[in-house]
């Protein structure tokens, strides 16, 4: 009789372990008769609190790995800055809370700035066990780009000229960040530019005002969606893949933000101002555009893929208080159908979406 062999080619299967999608919103909801907000998340439509209602805060994106999830925003707590033109106000620091799936009340919070300028993260992704941020802040009218790893400012731009990073991508081996430099020789035109590793590569000649909102990498091909316009003139959506441009929409005030790619078929998040100057969130594919909803002054602003779940999330205006403070209210679709969200204020807003992953119970 032949003895069984105990060679790799007999070690059976790991096991599949089914995954369930758990759905994270984030933004921003008024604290009661105070003037700011509290920073606060939404998991599958229940609300948690990231800042205790003292001081303006707010979540500007989110990014899970796995069930690891990330926030992103700021909150209100810089120098004091007291021009004479204004109120007296603090500058914005920013900020980054992480936590695991279930774990969202014991958020660890992560200070990525100083408070000595403005600063704003807009969106994080992990590479390599590091954690990435995008975003830029303001030392003076010319912002300048910034990529933070593990906390650690890592300037893109020398403020010379005004530069905004606004997306983040990761594809395990090189990290691109996504934005715009203002054209050297006219300031009224920008470079889309992407940033890989750092090393800055342009997408447009700088005769025109393009930027890039969303990178997404599949197939080895980097895709970036944004918008373009001439002067003059209004957005319209632009999709590059490895920096050939493909425009998806006519001249008509398109804004992206948001991407998603598989299997080289692409969706474009975003929305589109009408001929009545309404605005309505968006998505696009190959197949052309898909009006989200209807709901009038909307602005679609994340967008997450779970299989065949499409979710976005927007926020509309939606009029004004007695003081003539402006209102708003935060939406959540899956496959366009809106979602319940926990609040104690009609005054909220979403501002990103995404999908982490824990085991099926």
């Amino acid at each position: 009789m032949m003895a069984a062999s105990c060679g790799k080619e007999n070690v059976p299967d790991e096991p599949v372990v089914p995954m369930k999608a758990v759905v994270y919103a984030v933004g921003q909801e008024i604290v009661p008769g105070a003037g700011f907000y509290y920073a606060s998340i939404w998991k599958d439509g229940v609300r948690t609190r990231l800042s205790d209602g003292t001081y303006d805060a707010f979540c500007n994106g989110v990014y899970a790995d796995g069930d690891n999830v990330y926030i992103v925003g700021c909150e209100a707590t810089g120098d004091l800055v007291d021009d004479g033109y204004y109120d007296p106000y603090q500058q914005n620091v920013g900020v980054m809370w992480n936590f695991k799936v279930g774990d969202e009340a014991n958020a660890i919070k992560t200070t990525l700035s100083d408070g000595k300028y403005s600063t704003s993260p807009l969106a994080a992704t992990v590479c390599g066990g590091k954690v990435y941020v995008a975003g830029f802040d303001s030392p003076s009218y010319d912002r300048r780009a910034i990529m933070w790893e593990d906390g650690q400012i890592k300037y893109l731009t020398d403020g010379t000229t005004d530069a905004l990073a606004y997306c983040i991508y990761s594809d395990g081996k090189d990290v691109y960040v996504g934005g715009y430099v203002q054209s050297a020789d006219d300031s009224s035109y920008g470079v889309a530019t992407i940033w890989k590793n750092g090393v800055a590569q342009n997408l447009t000649d700088g005769k025109s005002l393009a930027k890039v909102n969303a990178i997404y990498v599949d197939g080895g091909k980097v895709y970036a969606a944004g918008a373009e316009r001439e002067k003059s003139e209004n957005w319209r959506g632009v999709l590059w893949i490895d920096g050939v441009a493909q425009y998806f929409t006519e001249v008509c005030g398109t804004e992206v933000t948001g991407l998603y790619v598989k299997d080289g078929k692409w969706i474009v998040e975003g929305n589109m101002t009408d001929d009545n100057s309404d605005i309505h969130p968006y998505i696009w594919t190959a197949e052309g555009a898909e009006l989200v909803s209807d709901v009038q002054m909307c602005q679609g602003l994340g967008l997450a893929v779970d299989e065949d779940d499409v979710y976005v999330a927007g926020t509309a205006l939606t009029g004004y208080d007695e003081d003539y403070n402006t209102l708003f209210k935060g939406y959540l679709w899956k496959n366009g159908e809106v979602q319940a969200l926990e609040t104690d204020s009609e005054d909220f807003s979403l501002w990103d979406v995404t999908c982490a992953y824990v085991p099926e119970q």
